[in-house]
């Protein structure tokens, strides 16, 4: 669970929000809660001066929600092809195959069948997307993410643990 948790942190949360999960819901499941009020610590959130009243980035505590990659969703779809990445806080239990969804979706791409469309500039064509086509591209599935998703498959069961805290 903690190498999931370090791959969604390096590369899902690049485009996606996990906004409904708070640090805390990571205690003792991918990281104790010391390790967590450190990776909080590293983002910084709006609060207020006790003294002044003034508006001030504060640190994260691990009673805030994890933040969003983006400030709004313009600022998200200038920056992914036009498509506004979807949050993932609930992806394993809003997908009919829950975690195996996920699975698919990480590892699925392939080359367009004949006599399909191709996917607009900035797409990629996996079979077992809503739509068959993302904005997430197959670049990023190389043959190292692929082999360390198939290790971690039977792991991301416990993803579903992290979706319904």
């Amino acid at each position: 669970l903690r190498r999931v948790s370090k791959f969604t942190k390096r590369v899902c949360q690049a485009c996606h929000s996990l906004q409904y999960f708070y640090w805390r819901m990571h205690i003792d499941v991918t990281h104790t809660k010391d390790e967590m009020k450190e990776i909080a610590a590293e983002y910084l959130y709006p609060g207020m001066d006790e003294d002044t009243g003034d508006i001030i980035e504060r640190p994260g505590t691990i009673n805030d929600f994890m933040p969003k990659p983006y400030e709004n969703e313009i600022k998200a779809r200038l920056a992914n092809n036009g498509a506004n990445p979807p949050d993932l806080t609930a992806i394993n239990i809003a997908r009919e195959a829950q975690e195996d969804y996920l699975f698919a979706l990480l590892t699925g791409y392939e080359e367009v069948p004949a006599g399909q469309k191709e996917p607009d500039e900035g797409q990629a064509y996996n079979p077992y997307f809503h739509g068959t086509t993302s904005a997430w591209h197959s670049s990023f599935t190389t043959s190292l993410l692929i082999m360390k998703m198939v290790r971690f498959h039977t792991n991301l069961k416990s993803l579903k643990i992290l979706s319904s805290i």
